[in-house]
């Protein structure tokens, strides 16, 4: 299976690297990971993206999934400090016994917009094991990663009926607006659209900006990244 495949990669990669995964800590500066080098430097590995929760690496052998390793915590550079996340299963409680593994959330959310119908909206997130028992997962790659979501409209039929699912409720949205929401509309229709809406609520699902939603060749948006993130448990 490719799962299996992967991850004996990935395996290979962190030996012949020597890096302990126990030891990847997310720290927000302009510098360099310390550990992100040896990745970066592996000819088996094309890219390196590091967020403020998990590690993306995308390998060569499989140009259209993406290797996700959760952050074990925090370094908080002034106080020279390590931390470990708190409150990663914040927004979906199944996994009361996981508090840092922001993947895990991630697979468990996708698991369940699968059982609602509304699991064409996101970019698949899947575990495929562990190295050392430390959990790696694999999502599935959108073709145009990244993009300026600001500068792509939906139609204003669409974007006015954003609008009002928007207002159907009180809750603040983060960096959602009518127009994302028209973007899923014009994907995927109305009733998809205002199911995800409401999903997106009864798990309080945030953070929607432009490195999170990507498009496929075919138009439809999707979410590369919908596990949230705390930024105040490590301070």
């Amino acid at each position: 299976m490719l799962a299996d495949v992967l991850l004996q990669i990935v395996k290979k990669i962190v030996e012949d690297s020597d890096i302990d995964l126990w030891e990847t800590m997310w720290c927000d500066s302009d510098k360099d990971y310390e550990f992100e080098g040896p990745f970066v430097k592996d000819w088996r590995v094309g890219h390196v993206r590091a967020g403020a929760t998990k590690l993306c690496l995308f390998l060569r052998y499989a140009p259209n999934m993406i290797i996700k390793i959760p952050f074990l915590g925090a370094v908080d550079e002034e106080f020279s400090s390590e931390t470990e996340f708190k409150r990663a299963n914040l927004c979906y409680k199944k996994f009361a016994s996981n508090t840092w593994d922001y993947c895990l959330t991630e697979c468990g959310l996708f698991q369940e917009a699968r059982r609602l119908g509304i699991d064409k909206c996101f970019a698949g997130t899947y575990y495929i094991g562990s190295i050392d028992n430390y959990p790696i997962y694999a999502s599935v790659k959108i073709p145009n990663c990244f993009y300026d979501c600001g500068e792509s409209k939906s139609t204003e039929q669409s974007m006015e009926l954003g609008k009002k699912i928007i207002a159907s409720k009180p809750t603040s949205f983060g960096d959602i607006t009518p127009n994302l929401l028209g973007l899923f509309i014009d994907s995927y229709g109305y009733d998809i659209a205002k199911r995800l809406f409401d999903f997106i609520d009864k798990y309080g699902i945030r953070d929607f900006h432009d490195g999170n939603i990507a498009r496929m060749d075919s138009g439809e948006i999707k979410i590369i990244d919908y596990s949230g993130y705390n930024e105040s448990i490590y301070l």
